[in-house]
């Protein structure tokens, strides 16, 4: 029985022996190309799954942007709105008293600080149609033949006019006279408040703004330039993105929506300029814009304008969302 057992099991060895690793070659070749179709299929499952997260990465940084854009505006239309329903309590208390229209003086401070919050809503209202405006192409420019001298100035001498109770010394310089060019004045202004508006809250009172003009042949150059608390690095790439600030917190002492920059950006590239910033954090910051000196070639239809009508009210909607 022992010797018949161990036939068995010498018989069974010598057939392991024999058969292992004999598979046939194109059973090899089938199992190489198994094995390859494998490793594509895991490369090909692999780049699906990083496609996937990248997509997931960026659904969710529209998320947290959409997030925190309704939780800035919503703070930018509650305060004004806040504001005027207890300025607006306030002078209904005083009314029953009978004691406001006694003291002209309080209620000039009331109305002022009503139109102010006013001016804010205006301002914020306007920036959102305009951001939808050119995200949709649809933002147009009303260009003219300008003295773009004249414009720059004309809006700074008003600005400085407008903060000279604060202290706030804005001066201009230029390298010419005058330089007649085809471009959109109301925009360009719109833009150089934004620029003022950004330099006043980092500044503040007392402090210094600087603006200068260079012809530099084919391109004007305009800079902005302020003494204040300037902008940290980390924030550089940031500050011309829609519903983003240098200070993002919602306790700061001067407002903003986040919008003015992005909208500024995009005037400047639609006239086929540049804007950029150089800044240091507490050495303050200086605006660039570069705009291409371009000439209409309809010289009757488009009349050489010199831009002095009042800028009291853009300069108060503009400036809403400053307080001293």
């Amino acid at each position: 029985m022992k010797d018949r057992i161990k036939v068995k099991l010498k018989e069974r060895t010598l057939y392991n022996k024999n058969t292992v690793n004999k598979t046939p070659p194109h059973n090899i070749k089938r199992e190489l190309d198994t094995n390859n179709f494998d490793i594509k299929h895991i490369k090909r499952i692999t780049r699906q799954d990083k496609e996937t997260e990248n997509i997931y990465k960026r659904q969710s940084m529209q998320e947290d942007y959409e997030s925190f854009f309704l939780t800035n505006i919503s703070h930018e239309i509650r305060t004004p709105l806040n504001v005027l329903y207890g300025m607006t309590q306030l002078i209904e208390l005083q009314l029953g008293e009978g004691t406001l229209l006694q003291d002209e003086e309080k209620l000039y401070e009331y109305t002022g600080t009503i139109k102010q919050n006013c001016y804010r809503l205006m301002k914020l209202l306007n920036n959102i149609i305009d951001i939808v405006m050119i995200d949709m192409g649809h933002f147009e420019l009303n260009e003219k033949s300008c003295d773009i001298v004249c414009i720059i100035k004309d809006i700074t001498m008003a600005v400085a006019n407008y903060f000279k109770n604060q202290h706030i010394n804005i001066t201009f310089t230029s390298n010419i006279d005058e330089k007649i060019m085809y471009f959109d004045s109301d925009n360009i202004k719109r833009v150089m408040l934004n620029l003022f508006s950004n330099a006043v809250k980092s500044t503040g009172a007392y402090g210094k703004i600087e603006v200068s003009m260079r012809d530099i042949g084919t391109f004007i150059l305009i800079s902005v330039k302020d003494d204040g608390k300037g902008i940290s690095q980390d924030k550089m790439d940031i500050i011309f993105n829609r519903f983003r600030k240098s200070d993002e917190s919602l306790n700061r002492d001067h407002e903003g929506s986040g919008l003015g920059l992005y909208i500024a950006k995009s005037i400047v590239e639609l006239h086929d300029g540049k804007i950029w910033a150089e800044c240091e954090t507490n050495k303050g910051c200086e605006f660039y814009i570069m705009l291409p000196v371009k000439m209409t070639d309809t010289t009757d239809s488009q009349p050489i304008v010199n831009y002095l009508v009042n800028n009291n009210d853009i300069i108060n909607i503009e400036f809403s969302d400053i307080y001293f």
